[in-house]
C-alpha cells in the first residue's frame, strides 16, 4: 500500500510540471462610479477569473467564474436602494480558426449558469445557457497575451427563473448580450 501511494505520488509529480506548460490563468475586472449633480448614484464592479488548458494549437477548454456587485440610490422621494449581487460559471471550449502574426481568431462556447441577488426586493434570479462569441488574442510574448471577446456578435440562448414569482423568460438571439461590446482580459501562459 505504502509503496502503491508512494508511486502514485511521483507520477503526480512528474505529470503537474507537463501539464502545466499548456496551462493558463487570466481574467478581466472592471469599477464605474456614475454621481450626476442633481441625480442619482450608481456604483458597480466586478471581477472574471479564467482557468484555461491548451489540449493542442487549436483547442483550449476552460472555465471562467464572475462576481458582480451594482448598488443604484434611487431618489430620495423613493427612498430605495437596489444592492444587486451576481455570482456566475461558464465552462467552455475555445477553437482557434485561423492566426495572423501575433493576433489568433478564435470561437467560445460556454455553457453558463448565473444566480442574481437583488437585496431589497428579496428577489433570487437563477440563469443558465448557451453562448457562442468570437475571440481575438494578441500574444504579447511567450507568458502574456491580451483578448478581446466580441459580445456584439455573439449567438445565445438563455433561460432565466425566479425563485419567489412565477417568471421565466427564455431568449435566443444574435446580439443577445449584457449591454457590452467588446469584453477585454489578460492572461498568463505556464
Amino acid at each position: 500500500m505504502k509503496k502503491s501511494l508512494l508511486a502514485l505520488l511521483f507520477a503526480v509529480a512528474l505529470a503537474v510540471p507537463a501539464l502545466a506548460e499548456n496551462m493558463w490563468i487570466g481574467g478581466s475586472f472592471g469599477y464605474s462610479n456614475s454621481s450626476p449633480k442633481d441625480g442619482d448614484s450608481t456604483t458597480s464592479y466586478y471581477i472574471e477569473p479564467e482557468f484555461g488548458y491548451s489540449v493542442d494549437e487549436k483547442l483550449d477548454i476552460g472555465i471562467d467564474f464572475g462576481y458582480a456587485y451594482g448598488e443604484n440610490e434611487w431618489s430620495e422621494v423613493l427612498e430605495v436602494s437596489d444592492k444587486i449581487k451576481t455570482f456566475n460559471i461558464a465552462p467552455f471550449v475555445r477553437y482557434k480558426m485561423f492566426e495572423i502574426g501575433d493576433f489568433s481568431f478564435l470561437a467560445k462556447g460556454s455553457i453558463f449558469y448565473e444566480s442574481s441577488k437583488l437585496d431589497d426586493a428579496n428577489v433570487d434570479v437563477k440563469s443558465y445557457g448557451l453562448r457562442i462569441v468570437p475571440v481575438v488574442t494578441y500574444s504579447i510574448n511567450e507568458t502574456w497575451s491580451i483578448g478581446a471577446t466580441l459580445d456584439f456578435a455573439q449567438i445565445a440562448f438563455s433561460n432565466s427563473k425566479c425563485d419567489d414569482a412565477d417568471v421565466e423568460v427564455t431568449e435566443f438571439g444574435f446580439d443577445a448580450n449584457n449591454g457590452s461590446l467588446i469584453g477585454v482580459n489578460f492572461s498568463y501562459h505556464f
